[in-house]
């Protein structure tokens, strides 16, 4: 039996001969299940389809569910067709709820997303009103929320504009709950706020999650004094805030610069008792991105003497709030005071501490600073290292950053083309060009895309040490590299080739004017129109050269 089905399952693949030959669908059932019992074998997602497909009859959809249960427990990933199908089945039975309810599982049961096809959905809307069935509000509701998921508002618009039509059906708070989020969530917070004032139009009785959507949505906006107003009317109505309301407010105040209100704000949450690990973290950003570092820390030392429960975000933010307000050695002072108490700590912390030293100039203690993450149990990333490379080469430390990069690769932190183009610049700038190219190569072999920072990198570091004629040669083969990696010169890569190749030395007086005739035409055939500047260029050394025109 279970040879005869894998020979049936290699056939369903390829046309589903075997079982379209079997003419009752229930056969077929049991012959899944015989099946599926095989040891190491396991059904695939054409012949679900193929046994769902037969099931569609009323007097069968009975075994829909069976057949569902097996692709879940048989962790099959199917197509959205074998889904829908499932749904269309349900639908053309009248079984609305157990339809909606798969719709809203597809990506568990079946590991695909609803794509939300509008007039797949329109369609199978008008194939229930042909058999007398009737959507209801839930049908509506899921449909405008998946349009709206899928940041498709026309197509969620088009199912209001049925919806507001069909006299069976009534509008619920729920159904203004999805246009107002999905709204929001998609930017159209204008949108969002006509259709609140629809719903207070209508008497329609609000809760929480209508407030809290159109809070958060004009808060994220910028639109900060509407969402005040919001809120207002929120408290009058009875509706009491939560912690979600509170922190989206605060955000936005603080976004906004009103950093009364949000002391205000602040004191009214501490007093209900709503505040949170996130809310904290929302105000002390804030406080620091509007340079109110007192504050800031006024804040934290009160809510760390109560024992607030902070997070590994709480320090980052604390940390890189400091540095970027220019206060380095308070920021160490934190983090030193987090590591002796155990506190959390998170790449981010770490990561705005050394970008800081960099900056400052205090390579050793940045380069420590690597060292004592990783004793703190954690691990730097690309970002970590390409932020020291850079400190190292711009301090002309290329021995110390080709040794550092050394330790990337042993500690199984990949590069990044950052990385490369990084050591590629400090590279060309100490004139060790054959190194730098075999980091363009190391790349390449990898499988980086070099991009064209990278080969402009090589380039002009080859112009500015008087090495036009390897500047040239080089120029050559970067633009054919570039182009079977899909890299193509643009227009400023040319011109900045052709202007370092003149100021180094003057194309004519390297007898190269035919070189750069090179380099033009093959921008022109690229599809890249010159400029001015370029046949400035050109013009200038012909014209030097005293040759025709």
């Amino acid at each position: 039996m279970g040879e005869a089905w894998r020979d049936g399952d290699k056939v369903a693949g390829e046309g589903g001969e075997l079982l379209k030959e079997e003419e009752n669908p229930i056969s077929d059932l049991s012959l899944l299940d015989s099946a599926a019992r095989s040891p190491g074998y396991a059904p695939s997602a054409d012949v679900f389809h193929h046994i769902l497909r037969r099931l569609v009859d009323p007097r069968l959809v009975s075994h829909v569910g069976r057949v569902v249960e097996l692709v879940r427990t048989q962790k099959c990933e199917c197509s959205e067709d074998v889904a829908l199908t499932v749904i269309k089945a349900y639908s053309k039975n009248s079984m609305v709820e157990q339809a909606a309810m798969f719709l809203q599982r597809m990506s568990e049961i079946f590991g695909c997303e609803p794509e939300w096809g509008f007039i797949g959905c329109i369609e199978g809307v008008d194939e229930m009103s042909e058999r007398e069935l009737a959507p209801d509000v839930m049908c509506y509701n899921i449909l405008i929320d998946g349009f709206l998921r899928k940041g498709d508002s026309g197509g969620a618009n088009e199912i209001w504009e049925r919806l507001i039509k069909d006299s069976l059906v009534y509008l619920n708070v729920i159904t203004y709950n999805v246009v107002i989020s999905g709204l929001c969530n998609c930017g159209k917070f204008n949108e969002s706020l006509e259709f609140w004032q629809r719903l207070k139009k209508n008497d329609r009785q609000q809760d929480l999650f209508t407030y809290s959507s159109l809070i958060h949505g004009l808060c994220k906006s910028g639109n900060v004094d509407v969402a005040s107003r919001v809120y207002a009317e929120m408290v009058e109505s009875g509706v009491s805030p939560d912690v979600v309301v509170y922190n989206a407010l605060l955000n936005g105040y603080c976004q906004a610069g009103k950093i009364k209100e949000s002391f205000e704000l602040w004191d009214l949450m501490g007093k209900e008792g709503l505040c949170n690990a996130v809310s904290l973290n929302i105000y002390i950003r804030g406080l620091f991105d509007n340079g109110k570092v007192d504050e800031a820390m006024s804040i934290w030392a009160r809510v760390f003497e109560k024992d607030f429960l902070a997070d590994s975000t709480t320090y980052g933010v604390l940390i890189h709030g400091l540095c970027k307000n220019g206060y380095l050695n308070r920021a160490l002072q934190v983090l030193k005071e987090a590591e002796d108490r155990g506190g959390a700590l998170d790449i981010f912390a770490y990561s705005s501490m050394i970008n800081e030293l960099c900056r400052e100039g205090r390579l050793d203690e940045a380069v420590r600073m690597l060292d004592q993450m990783t004793e703190h149990g954690c691990q730097p990333n690309s970002h970590v290292f390409n932020t020291l490379l850079n400190g190292l080469i711009r301090s002309s430390k290329i021995e110390d950053a080709l040794q550092l990069f050394s330790e990337m690769i042993a500690t199984d932190c990949s590069p990044t083309v950052v990385t490369y183009n990084t050591l590629i610049k400090g590279l060309c700038k100490t004139e060790r060009y054959g190194e730098a190219y075999l980091f363009v190569k190391e790349m390449l072999g990898k499988g980086w895309k070099a991009d064209m920072i990278t080969y402009s990198l090589l380039m002009d570091g080859l112009c500015q040490s008087k090495k036009v004629g390897m500047a040239i040669t080089c120029g050559f083969k970067c633009s054919i590299k570039m182009r079977d990696r899909h890299c193509v010169p643009n227009l400023v890569t040319h011109n900045t080739w052709m202007e370092r190749l003149y100021k180094a030395r003057g194309l004519c007086s390297c007898n190269r004017i035919s070189d750069a005739i090179g380099f033009l035409n093959n921008a022109l055939g690229r599809g890249t129109i010159p400029t001015v500047i370029k046949w400035n260029i050109l013009v200038r050394d012909v014209l030097n050269d005293k040759a025709p025109i």
